[in-house]
Order: C-alpha cells, then sequence, then structure tokens
C-alpha cells in the first residue's frame, strides 16, 4: 500500500509529459525570464526563471555556466523551442537569449 503511494506522484508527472509528446503541437515562442545563479545542492547553478516555467513545479530551466555569464542577472529574451499539449508543455530545446532592450 505505502508502495502504491509512491508511485502516485510519477504517474502524476510522467503520463502527462508522455501524452504530450505524444499528442502536442510543436511551437516556437520567445519568453521573458531572467538568469539566475542558484546555490542550492538540488538545483542546477545557472538557471532562466520565469517565462513558461513561472507556474509549474520546478519554476527554471537550467542553463551552461557560458549562457549564464552572458547576460548575469539580467532580464532576458528566451526563444523556446518545444511541444504544446492540452496536458502541458515539453520544451525540447532553448534558442537564442538576448537581453531585454532598456528604453
Amino acid at each position: 500500500m505505502i508502495l502504491a503511494f509512491a508511485y502516485v506522484p510519477v504517474l502524476t508527472k510522467t503520463l502527462p509529459y508522455l501524452i504530450t509528446l505524444a499528442a502536442g503541437e510543436q511551437f516556437q515562442q520567445d519568453f521573458r525570464m531572467w538568469t539566475d545563479r542558484s546555490y542550492g545542492r538540488r538545483e542546477c547553478g545557472y538557471q532562466l526563471i520565469g517565462g513558461p516555467m513561472g507556474e509549474i513545479f520546478s519554476s527554471h530551466l537550467c542553463v551552461s555556466e557560458e549562457a549564464y555569464y552572458r547576460f548575469p542577472d539580467l532580464q532576458v529574451t528566451v526563444g523556446v523551442v518545444g511541444r504544446r499539449g492540452p496536458l502541458g508543455m515539453s520544451v525540447d530545446r532553448i534558442g537564442s537569449i538576448e537581453p531585454v532592450a532598456q528604453p
């Protein structure tokens, strides 16, 4: 019985992801996000936060150290390519990362 409860989080994350991969439509969209440096042991060190990740559990995309240091702690425009379906979104890759023009 206890083991059954361990499978619930796995199924609630994995099943929608697999359905999105199978039935979702491909998309390419630009989002405004922020570069961030994390010092937590359980997270990636260099992240993009906000944008499409703003309302989901992990709330960030991991990026390389090089990508972070191009625009450290700044608002950036990020080209995201992935699949979108009725149960969510899957990010395949991060395209361009460019700084947001300041007025």
